[in-house]
């Protein structure tokens, strides 16, 4: 059994709390993706899961044994890091057989399990370079490949992803996806890239300063995020983010945001009824937000937007406007040609809107 746990795991560095009374499970043989911003803290809780780190409170737990004070050499993981760590005067076998021979596994089993994972990574006509004669992409197979003979529990990997080009970071998912079917091992993997995030995990980690924000299906994070920082870190383009103060009329809650009103449905009054002050953040995605021709015609839910930028990535265009004090950034197809300057009514969806505490930043449901 390779389940990996957090249990209220504080990690400081002096005066600096890399981890936050972070708690966390990843089930045996489950691929997690611990997400966040550079210096959130993910790499120190891999660490943590390595023995390169202990912890300061808490306990992290390999399988159903606190490792604590289990020396690294002995917890039967493997790391994959950013920058490859291959030794450059050996060859791709000796780099991969490096491990078990320090191990001192038998010669003929270490042969074995290096041919195996060598064919597994399309390495067979390779073993006899060295990584300077090696892609990006080749010298990354390698460092998998050392880590897969060793046959860990666990899979630890560091953004290993990140210095390879566009198309092959592409290539180099699948095959991870695919070779994790194959071992059927407990993967976590470290990323600040939001769509290696959502294409590569079972379920994905946001962690911000440290602290956990929120763990869940990649889906489901995208369509309900529990906080303001992961609304706005999950999703390219991020969401567009309106200040509105609400007001009951008629006896309808009603959201009033740059000139516009949005009637609000009976369940999202209820949800937003307890609110102090009577101000909400309300989130809307890109891909909802909808344009003259298709809001209702003399709709009031509509802001007035001028076009500043608008972006053509093929088979979708990015057009960003202003709306009054508030930059707001619509996902269109491309059937429609739009000017820079054009002044076009903004509508939203109020089936699709998101509403956070303008205080606490959670998500109000």
């Amino acid at each position: 059994m390779s389940r990996v746990a957090f249990d209220h795991v504080t990690k400081h560095f002096g005066d600096v709390v890399a981890v936050d009374d972070l708690s966390l499970e990843v089930h045996d043989k489950e691929f997690l993706v611990l997400l966040g911003p550079s210096g959130c803290g993910k790499s120190t809780a891999l660490r943590l899961v390595a023995g390169l780190e202990e912890p300061t409170k808490g306990s992290v737990i390999i399988g159903d044994r606190i490792v604590n004070d289990v020396e690294a050499k002995n917890r039967n993981v493997a790391m994959v890091f950013q920058n490859y760590a291959l030794f450059p005067h050996m060859s791709v076998y000796d780099n991969m057989a490096f491990g078990l021979r320090m191990r001192r596994v038998h010669r003929q089993d270490r042969h074995q399990k290096v041919l195996e994972a060598a064919r597994m990574l399309g390495l067979q006509d390779l073993l006899r370079r060295r990584p300077r004669a090696l892609s990006g992409g080749e010298r990354q197979r390698v460092a998998l490949g050392r880590a897969i003979v060793r046959d860990p529990s666990v899979f630890l990997m560091d953004e290993p992803l990140s210095n390879l080009d566009a198309k092959l970071r592409v290539q180099t998912r699948r095959e991870l996806i695919k070779l994790h079917r194959q071992l059927e091992t407990t993967v976590i993997f470290v990323t600040h890239d939001q769509v290696e995030a959502m294409t590569m995990g079972a379920r994905v980690a946001i962690i911000h300063e440290g602290a956990l924000q929120q763990v869940g299906h990649p889906q489901e994070v995208y369509q309900h995020p529990a906080s303001l920082f992961v609304a706005s870190f999950i999703g390219s383009p991020a969401m567009n983010f309106f200040h509105a103060d609400l007001q009951l009329q008629d006896g309808q809650l009603i959201a009033h945001c740059g000139g516009a009103r949005f009637p609000l449905a009976e369940g999202q009054a209820r949800a937003l009824a307890a609110l102090r002050g009577g101000k909400v953040i309300i989130g809307v995605r890109p891909e909802h937000i909808l344009l003259d021709w298709e809001t209702e015609e003399g709709s009031e839910a509509c802001l007035s937007g001028v076009v500043d930028t608008v972006e053509s990535i093929g088979h979708e265009q990015h057009v960003t406007f202003s709306a009054g004090d508030t930059t707001v950034v619509a996902r269109l197809d491309v059937g429609r040609s739009l000017r820079e300057g054009e002044r076009l009514r903004l509508g939203i969806d109020p089936a699709h809107m998101h509403f956070f505490d303008p205080d606490s930043g959670q998500r109000i449901e």
